[in-house]
Order: structure tokens, then C-alpha cells, then sequence
């Protein structure tokens, strides 16, 4: 095993997962899969398909099955970090900054979230490793967590001497302590890069991409590398090499961490990371001290209930109350971050009669919440005894990307969707044939994992033969829909 913080990065044809590690801990897990790729990033030229003056918005064609939305706030110009004033609101509207029909210029800042269309603004950025690039935005600004006064100074006069007057520039936490070399040649790379998205806009027929942010892999070790990262480990050569150029290009001093995996053995069976996965996606979370959590996701809010389960304590009810609760908010803290929960949560603590029981479970909830990259905002006890929070989201929850509402109970639940079941499928067979060296099994597959692997999945099966020299025998098992005494495949070996 490993120590400190590590990345490691799985990839086959249809699905993509990068998870963060601490201490052998997963700390946050990133899934991308064939059939939900994140948009976040990319820039359109859309056609205004409807304004609607009555919750001062507008649906936007960009070329997707469903129209993305745009609100009020975010056709607006603003100063970045800073909220809309609320007279500039009141003094637009709108119908009179949109009409149906015209071309826009839009980024999409959320993806599509459930039922909802992707969410845009007309405030484009450009994203580099050490600084963000705000197109036709004056002025230089600094990531709220560079706290060094001295830094803070050097980072603000290097932006506002190297940026054109009518663009702006926003200096990521990354930057601190980095030379002023890098960030220039960081600099550099995005005004070529808005350059060239500037000259498809005039040629470019709405509805229409003109620009396609870095792909997932990219994006993760640039976003998520610090000093503290140990190591970055890959096992499909094609991305590691698409990574090696990367880091030589964008974080010279990484590229030494990066490794390619050729082991046999599978990279999340390899660092105990599977079952860590796999409990991510679990409805009860168990606590240390025997305690768990109650995890319900709807599409507007999630819930934490608090129980004490098994721990019942040694001394007084107020200290075994307590003690569940202060390792429930760390622990909510860890899950918000690993399953991506966004939008509002709700947490229901055991009640607690005294305030300064309560005030200690906020505060721990709060420090186990700083380090989190989403923006938070915690109100704290209501009279209820209810803790409310929001966390800012821009991509789906870990559960919504890797499962599907259940056809059996129509919607009531949900279960793994047909490509997170095709993928431990092939999981599995390559498990068993490094257990039992089997050369040839038989698989009985439910009939849209079947239809999935004798079709865009085929290459799944090709790659166990040529990779693992492992023959797949695939047959239709007959069985429609998942139902509670039927698994979605049977392996045979022959």
C-alpha cells in the first residue's frame, strides 16, 4: 500500500474513474462514463429557442436533446466572486437582453442534472493549472485561499501586468509559491487558445460546440495535483501518455509521479479500492463506535439521519448522544465529498438538549468541511434540531452517474445502470481468470448488458482475448428486467 495522497486512474472503452486517495483512504471518487459524458467547460454558439420574462430565463439550443437554461444572473456582467446587484437586476430584464432566435455565446457552468437541462453563462472562462482566463472581464483576482499577504500582492501585480486591458485573470490557489515564468507561459496558453475560439465564432452556425474542455483525466490531475500527491498511477497506456505530454507541458516537477500499471491484477483489487467504491453507493454508512447513517437522495435535496445503531455507551445518554453525533459530522463531511452530493442537504442529528453540544458538532462538521473544493454554506440548528446546508454542484452525484431508477418498482429505488454492470462483468471475468487461470467461460447475461456487449461494447470481449487470452462464450440469460432473485449475469466456466 501506499502512504500519503495518491491518484489512481482506471479506464476502459466505456467508463473512466479517478479516485483520490489518503492514507489508502478514498477521499473522492470521479466516474465518466460513455453515456454520461460532463459537459462543464465547454463553450457553444447557441440559438435562443424561448425566452421566459416570467422567471427571467431563456431555453438555449446548443445542439443537445434537451435545451440547456439560462438565468437572469448569468447574462448579466458582474466582477468575478462578487453576487448580482440587486439594482443592476432591476434595471434589466431578460426580454431585453435576449430574443428569441439570436445566437449567443454561452459556456455550461452545470452539467444536466436529472430531469434538468445543462445550466450556462454567458461569462466565459478559460481554465489553465495557476490561473483562470476571463474573456472581455478587466482586472486580476485571487482564489480566497491564498491567505499570504506578501503572495497575495505578488500574485495581483504579476496578473495585472501580464494580462491584455480588456480581458481579467483569476489566480488559483495552485499559483501560490510557483515562479513568475510558469504562470506567464500558463498565461500564454489560454490567450492562444481564446484567440483561436474567437476567430470559429463569426464562421461557426449556431447550434454549434467551438470549444471542448480537456478531457476528464486532464482536467482531474490539474485540478486536484498539489505537492502532496505522491503518486499518479494509470493503467491505460494511451491516457498515461496523454498525461506524460500533459505534465511536461503544464506541472513539470509531477511528471516523475506518474506510472503506468501493467500488473495482471486490477488496479482498484491491486490498492483495496474496489469495496471502498462499492460502500460509496451504500444507503447505510456505519460509524466507529457502532452508530450509522441514513443516506435518501431525491432529486431537490439529500438527508442524513443520525442513528446510534449498535453503540449505546458507558456512561450518560448525553455523552453516547454526543459522541454518535460528533462522528456523524465527520462522516457526513467525508461523504459529501466522495459521493458529490450537491444542491441542499438536510441533516438529522439525535437530539441534543444542550447548546454547546451542538455548537460542538457544528464546528466539527465546518473544519471537516474546509477542506472540500465545492463551495458550502452551512446555517447550522434550526428549532427543529435539523442542520441545513448547501453545496454547490456542477456535475451529477457519484449514485445518479453509475445507477439508473429500477424498472421493476418503477422508479421507486434504483440499481446500477447497464454499463457499471458490463464493466464489473468484465471485472469479474478477469478475477476469476487470474484466480483459476481459466482460458474460456460461458456468460448468461440479462438482456441489455447482452445487447450492450454484442454491440458499441464488443471491444470489451475483444480486449479479454487479446489482453488475457480469455474466451467468452455470451449468451442472452433471458431475463428483461432486473428483479430481486435474478442477477444480471452468470459466469460458467468450461
Amino acid at each position: 500500500m501506499l502512504s500519503g495522497k495518491n491518484l489512481f486512474i482506471n479506464a476502459t472503452g466505456s467508463e473512466i474513474r479517478i479516485a483520490l486517495t489518503e492514507s489508502n483512504k478514498l477521499k473522492t471518487i470521479i466516474v465518466e462514463q460513455d453515456s454520461h459524458f460532463g459537459l462543464v467547460g465547454n463553450i457553444y454558439k447557441g440559438k435562443v429557442s424561448r425566452v421566459l420574462p416570467g422567471i427571467q430565463a431563456a431555453f438555449v439550443d446548443i445542439g443537445l436533446a434537451r435545451s440547456a437554461f439560462l438565468y437572469i444572473d448569468d447574462m448579466l456582467a458582474t466582477i468575478p466572486n462578487t453576487p448580482i446587484d440587486p439594482a443592476q437586476k432591476a434595471a434589466h430584464a431578460a426580454e431585453n437582453i435576449l430574443h428569441d432566435g439570436q445566437d449567443v455565446l454561452i459556456q455550461v457552468n452545470k452539467d444536466p442534472l436529472g430531469t434538468k437541462g445543462a445550466r450556462l453563462t454567458m461569462h466565459l472562462t478559460l481554465a489553465g493549472r495557476y490561473l483562470v482566463f476571463l474573456p472581455g472581464r478587466p482586472g486580476a483576482n485571487l482564489s480566497k485561499k491564498i491567505t499570504d499577504e506578501a503572495e497575495k500582492t505578488r500574485l495581483l501585480n504579476l496578473g495585472q501586468s501580464l494580462t491584455p486591458p480588456q480581458h481579467g485573470v483569476i489566480m488559483r490557489t495552485a499559483a501560490e509559491g510557483i515562479n513568475d515564468q510558469l504562470i506567464r507561459e500558463d498565461l500564454a496558453s489560454l490567450i492562444k487558445k481564446w484567440e483561436q475560439i474567437a476567430g470559429l465564432i463569426l464562421t461557426t452556425p449556431a447550434p454549434n460546440i467551438i470549444h471542448q474542455e480537456i478531457d476528464v483525466c486532464l482536467k482531474t490531475v490539474r485540478d486536484l495535483y498539489n505537492t502532496e500527491i505522491g503518486k499518479i498511477i494509470v493503467d491505460e497506456p494511451q491516457i498515461f501518455q496523454n498525461l506524460k505530454d500533459f505534465l511536461a507541458r503544464s506541472i513539470p516537477d509531477a511528471a516523475h509521479k506518474l506510472e503506468l500499471f501493467a500488473e495482471p491484477e486490477l488496479l482498484f483489487d491491486k490498492y483495496e479500492l474496489e469495496a471502498q467504491v462499492s460502500r460509496a453507493l451504500r444507503r447505510k454508512v456505519w460509524l466507529p463506535s457502532g452508530g450509522y447513517l441514513i443516506i435518501e437522495a431525491t432529486e431537490a435535496l439529500t438527508t442524513f439521519d443520525v442513528n446510534t445503531g449498535r453503540y449505546t455507551g458507558e456512561s450518560a445518554a448525553r455523552t453516547t448522544i454526543l459522541n454518535t453525533n460528533l462522528e456523524a459530522a465527520a462522516e457526513i463531511a467525508t461523504q459529501l465529498e466522495l459521493r458529490n452530493i450537491g444542491g441542499i442537504v438536510v441533516i438529522d442529528f439525535i437530539d441534543m438538549n444542550y447548546e454547546e453540544d451542538q455548537n460542538r458538532v457544528s464546528e466539527l462538521l465546518l473544519d471537516g468541511l474546509k477542506g472540500d473544493r465545492a463551495k458550502t454554506n452551512v446555517l447550522g440548528f434550526s428549532e427543529l434540531g435539523l442542520v441545513q446546508l448547501t453545496r454547490k454542484r456542477s456535475t451529477d452525484s457519484l449514485g445518479r452517474i453509475v445507477t439508473e431508477s429500477c424498472p421493476t418498482c418503477k422508479g421507486m429505488g434504483r440499481i446500477a445502470n447497464s454499463t457499471t454492470e458490463m464493466n464489473h462483468l468484465v471485472r469479474d471475468i478477469v478475477r476469476l481468470h487470474l484466480k483459476s487461470k481459466t482460458s474460456k467461460v460461458t456468460v448468461k447475461a440479462r438482456s441489455d448488458i447482452y445487447n450492450r456487449l454484442m454491440g458499441d461494447g464488443q471491444f470489451h470481449l475483444e480486449e479479454l482475448q487479446e489482453k488475457y487470452g480469455i474466451e467468452v462464450d455470451l449468451k442472452p440469460s433471458g431475463t428483461q428486467l432486473y428483479t430481486a432473485n435474478d442477477g444480471p449475469y452468470e459466469i460458467i466456466t468450461n
